[in-house]
């Protein structure tokens, strides 16, 4: 075979000959693929902890493909905008305060939900790392 030819193995390897296109394209098998704590405990802790704090809605348990954490945190998250929203509804729209108390109690829920996702991302990579 010519050097130039789909067939031709790589240089400096000896044995059988892979197609090009096969060595260009080959899937991870699922014994390649790392375990959940693999992936948990080789991420960034910090990450994960800044992503959920700073938008507020799970995004961290994103970057730890967490999917069930993130989907609890966005159900959570959901329903304290539509308990808000509910609530707004039923108040006074001549009251000022009302309002602005209504907002402040959003913020606070939301910041709530922030902190208690950031702290949960940051334990549970600091509980794999350790190996408890």
């Amino acid at each position: 075979m010519s050097k130039g030819s789909p067939m031709a193995s790589p240089k400096g390897l000896s044995g059988a000959r892979v197609p090009l296109l096969q060595r260009a394209w080959n899937p991870v098998s699922s014994q390649d693929q790392p375990s959940r704590e693999q992936v948990l405990a080789a991420s960034a802790g910090w990450v994960a902890v800044v992503l959920n704090l700073l938008p507020g809605l799970g995004t961290g348990y994103l970057y730890q493909r967490r999917w069930k954490a993130y989907w609890i945190t966005s159900v959570v998250s959901t329903l304290w905008f539509v308990l808000g929203a509910s609530l707004a509804g039923q108040a006074d729209p001549l009251d000022p305060l009302a309002e602005q108390q209504n907002q402040l109690t959003g913020l606070i829920g939301l910041v709530v939900i922030a902190a208690i996702s950031a702290t949960e991302a940051g334990l549970t990579i600091r509980s794999l790392r350790s190996g408890e």
